[in-house]
């Protein structure tokens, strides 16, 4: 009896996978959207993405453009970002079930207008479909994002008052950390919306009506509220 059971398990597992792609195209696939970093070759047109400290994604535009614009758009910047540059990724872990995949992996982050690069942890739970390979949904979490962000904002804070100081900003509180890296984030994402977000994509009527919104009407929001009705939720 014990043996019949072996052999059917034995017989189910290579049913299973014989009724998927292989081993190594789904490690094809998965490295290809780790590189092109969420570009619409990678994604299903009804993909669903989730970052831990973020939100949800719905849609291949809405998920191209925080995977790949929310990097892209830092590392472009000539000013002090919250959001680092990832410049160096090594593997931690990979299990493969068709057609999910979960991999983790170690990221060095670049503060480029600090010179200062740090290493964090991210999971990720990716589904693909199993015919054209292409991302259906994932789920990242990176891991202790708090304690990360905690760790990092102070050494951006001194730079980021330079900045300030430099382009006689208004309004800020320089004995103020908080204070500080609010309107630093304030300014680079009210820049973009005013440069960007036109016509029907209008959000303020002017850059002083963003500002005054993102640093007065309000909250900042704390590492994990980027979901939310925060300000960081923008930067």
């Amino acid at each position: 009896m014990h043996a019949f059971y072996v052999g059917f398990l034995l017989g189910v597992l290579v049913l299973h996978a014989a009724a998927f792609q292989t081993i190594k195209t789904y490690i094809d696939a998965l490295q290809q959207f780790g590189a092109e970093c969420g570009k619409t070759s990678t994604l299903a047109d009804d993909v669903v993405g989730r970052i831990d400290m973020t939100t949800n994604f719905f849609g291949k535009e809405m998920n191209v453009e925080y995977l790949y614009g929310l990097f892209l758009a830092g590392a472009r910047a000539n000013t002090t970002q919250l959001i680092p540059t990832p410049t160096r990724t090594v593997p931690q872990a990979l299990v493969i079930e068709q057609p999910v995949a979960f991999v983790s992996f170690i990221t060095d982050f670049f503060f480029s207008s600090v010179n200062l690069t740090l290493p964090l942890q991210i999971d990720v739970i990716v589904r693909f479909d199993d015919e054209t390979m292409k991302v259906t949904s994932y789920d990242a979490t990176l891991r202790r994002w708090s304690e990360f962000w905690d760790y990092f904002i102070p050494f951006l804070v001194p730079k980021a008052a330079e900045e300030l100081m430099a382009a006689n900003t208004a309004g800020v509180d320089y004995a103020n950390s908080t204070d500080i890296i609010v309107h630093r984030a304030a300014a680079d994402i009210c820049t973009v919306a005013q440069t960007y977000c036109v016509g029907d994509s209008k959000q303020y009527d002017s850059y002083g009506q963003c500002i005054e919104f993102l640093t007065k009407k309000v909250p900042f929001g704390a590492a994990w509220s980027g979901g939310e009705n925060a300000s960081v939720q923008s930067s």
